[in-house]
């Protein structure tokens, strides 16, 4: 049975995503040295539990640091990115790893939406600006997630402008449980929970 499709709506100040599975992207070659990726695998190895279900991976082939708006050195590496069935919509994923002194002192993985605007052409942009309030030129949202990838922070844009009491969640649901999903909901702990029994029954009706 086919998982979920690509859909944008608000949900009592909650924008939520369903989106479809997986697919590969190609982003450009880097500086980064082999000892500064050996580091970041090791940071990341640390702070990845072994047994999460997400088994979402950084590409360090494809790693390379660059300078942020506020100043960091970052390492920063592609992951599979969720294709979307929207035209208007577009998708990218990276491991983000900030570098202090030759090591790394936190890491992020950061998943740009564009909502009419194509996150791939504008990669250096987002990246450069991925946690400031203001990224130039910017519509949709950005959301930010723990090496488990446990959401633990989300910013939406408009104009290059972040929009107060706009919240994001990224869901993949079954085709036909996406009206239950719109339901008006009256706090994100009631939508949290929806998502979850429809997330789980997804997952169930893959494996069986």
């Amino acid at each position: 049975m086919k998982v979920s499709f690509s859909l944008v709506f608000f949900c009592s100040g909650i924008l939520v995503f369903a989106c479809s599975p997986e697919l590969k992207t190609s982003v450009p070659d880097g500086d980064a040295s082999s000892k500064l990726i050996e580091t970041a695998r090791k940071w990341h190895a640390r702070h990845r539990d072994a047994n999460a279900r997400d088994t979402i991976l950084p590409d360090w082939d494809k790693a390379w640091t660059l300078g942020t708006a506020n100043g960091d050195r970052v390492l920063v590496a592609p992951a599979p990115s969720k294709p979307s069935m929207n035209e208007r919509l577009s998708f990218s994923r990276f491991f983000i790893f900030q570098i202090e002194y030759g090591h790394i002192s936190q890491g992020r993985i950061v998943e740009f939406l564009g909502n009419d605007y194509h996150v791939e052409k504008n990669t250096k942009n987002l990246l450069e600006n991925y946690d400031q309030p203001v990224i130039p030129g910017f519509n949709g949202s950005v959301l930010q997630y723990d090496m488990n990838h446990q959401q633990v922070e989300d910013a939406t844009f408009q104009n290059g402008h972040k929009k107060s009491n706009v919240h994001v969640r990224m869901s993949s649901v079954r085709a036909e449980d996406v009206d239950e999903l719109m339901k008006p909901v009256r706090s994100e702990e009631e939508l949290d929970a929806r998502i979850k029994k429809l997330e789980e029954r997804a997952e169930k009706a893959k494996n069986d």
